[in-house]
């Protein structure tokens, strides 16, 4: 494996790393959110926090992904400088974007509470406010994880996880509600942005100017216009797929309760099933940028090794979370939330699916393609809205989960039509995502338990036991062979030598790169 390519898989490493921290806490708070506010209170927050990401994609337009294509560029060629402008100029235009969304929230408050039927005015007001703080965590973050900082990004991203769920837990415990859950979100993320600033602007960090390089960088660049604007249209719409509409479409339709139940169960498993997605998205979307600058034939090895890491932990998570998800929403969230379960078992299905999306959607974003991406965004945007129209009001969360599914679905098929014109050449490793997909189905026997006797100790125990049962899968059909193991050994990450010799893999031997 190349210098270069260990270097993105350490990054990816301390990237999974971050994210791991923050799925661990967003299910705690979840769990202390759900219990202390109970089913109609929790919907109202589910309902606003969906108000809070839409002004958070409108506020900063994606800013992040430009950051992520420009600024491993600009470092590369030792423009210091020209980095530092992008990052304060990208910066300034986020609170611009940002300012007229707080104030239509004051204006068009009383027309929430009628399209919800429910008083939403103020806290909405709150949750526009705590978007700007989210809108510039994710811009320090990006600029952080775009010079390779992501040790750094994982404490900054864990104190600030820690912050929010502590936070969240005395207010709620002094009679807090919805607001003080939202405004304990915002301070937390504005921890985590001071603590990552530093790495954002590249201190501590040597660099060398390059001589006679070409004029600063604007924003008037035809190419970073070329590419942030479309950019923009596709984050927006793609929060249009990734289940907005459907809780608005619930919330209208069928009340704060229903809405609640959805994005319950939506969330549950996304923390799962889009970990890895998500962890290595910024990475590796910096990597594939600099993988294009320097070798661009070297795209079809980066693609055929992200899979094989992203599906070796995705399929028997998705069986596991099918398997399980029934008892562990009754057991964490009570009786009472058990319609969230069907949600979950459904995009843990979906999610495993269109998790081929991330990297071929950085591949055609690596390649300048975003004006190819935004016409299919809008085909299934278009899609998903229709759906979500048409099923919802009879259906309730059945429409709802179809609305997503078949949206998600149609992302994936049209990007991948994209990413496979631009390079012909690009494979997906089949026969090794088979081989994980048989030695994962066996954990579905759990399915088979009564719900009505389970409790923590029998759940901990039947999830030891399907563990144990993946290990002994795994190694029989020798899921893990040369390739995946220089993979995972190059990641560095600790535990990974035990991890692969309990797999019955090699944790020493080195293997070709090319037979990725």
């Amino acid at each position: 494996m190349s210098r270069q390519m260990a270097r993105y898989a350490r990054s990816g490493a301390w990237s999974t790393v971050a994210y791991a921290v923050q799925v661990v806490g967003a299910l705690a708070l979840s769990v202390v959110v759900v219990r202390a506010l109970g089913e109609t209170r929790w919907g109202v927050l589910s309902e606003v926090r969906q108000l809070v990401r839409l002004c958070t994609v409108l506020g900063g337009m994606a800013l992040e992904r430009s950051l992520l294509r420009f600024l491993p560029e600009l470092l590369q060629k030792g423009d210091r400088g020209d980095a530092r402008s992008l990052f304060w100029k990208t910066l300034l235009l986020r609170v611009l974007f940002w300012a007229p969304l707080f104030a239509a929230s004051w204006v068009f408050g009383g027309a929430l509470d009628r399209l919800f039927k429910v008083p939403l005015a103020s806290t909405a007001m709150i949750g526009v406010a705590t978007s700007l703080v989210f809108s510039l965590y994710n811009h320090v973050r990006a600029a952080a994880t775009a010079r390779f900082q992501t040790r750094t990004v994982a404490v900054g991203t864990a104190a600030g996880s820690l912050a929010t769920l502590v936070g969240t837990a005395w207010a709620l415990s002094r009679g807090g509600g919805v607001d003080a859950v939202l405004l304990m979100a915002g301070a937390g993320m504005g921890l985590a942005a001071l603590l990552l600033l530093p790495a954002a602007l590249g201190r501590g960090t040597v660099m060398t100017e390059s001589e006679g390089k070409e004029p600063g960088f604007s924003l008037r660049d035809p190419r970073f216009l070329r590419y942030a604007f479309p950019f923009a249209g596709v984050a927006v719409l793609n929060y249009v797929v990734h289940s907005a509409t459907e809780v608005f479409f619930l919330g209208h339709y069928h009340g704060p309760i229903l809405a609640g139940f959805y994005v319950l169960g939506f969330t549950f498993a996304q923390r799962f099933i889009d970990f890895l997605p998500m962890a290595l998205w910024e990475v590796s979307m910096a990597g594939f940028a600099e993988v294009t600058v320097r070798d661009a034939t070297r795209l079809p090895l980066a693609l055929a090794g992200y899979l094989k890491m992203l599906y070796l932990f995705l399929l028997p998570l998705a069986c596991l979370g099918v398997a399980f998800s029934p008892s562990l929403i009754r057991v964490l969230y009570g009786e009472a939330m058990m319609p969230s379960a069907l949600v979950s078992q459904a995009y843990f299905v979906v999610g495993t699916v269109a998790a081929i999306g991330a990297p071929v959607g950085m591949i055609v974003y690596a390649r300048d393609r975003t004006f190819s991406a935004l016409k299919a965004y809008v085909v299934f945007a278009a899609v998903n809205i229709a759906l979500d129209f048409i099923l919802i009001p009879p259906l309730g969360l059945w429409g709802a989960i179809l609305g997503l599914g078949l949206a998600k679905l149609t992302s994936v098929a049209l990007m991948s039509r994209i990413a496979w014109n631009e390079i012909p050449e690009l494979q997906i490793p089949w026969r090794f995502l088979g081989r994980t997909l048989l030695a994962s189905l066996p954990v579905l026997v759990w399915l088979l338990v009564p719900l009505r006797h389970l409790g923590v100790f029998t759940v901990g125990v039947g999830g030891i036991l399907a563990l144990g049962l993946l290990v002994l899968t795994f190694r029989g059909l020798r899921v893990v062979g040369p390739e995946e193991s220089s993979l995972i050994r190059s990641t560095r990450l600790p535990l990974h030598r035990p991890f692969l010799r309990l797999l019955g893999a090699s944790a020493t031997e080195a293997a070709d790169p090319s037979s990725l």
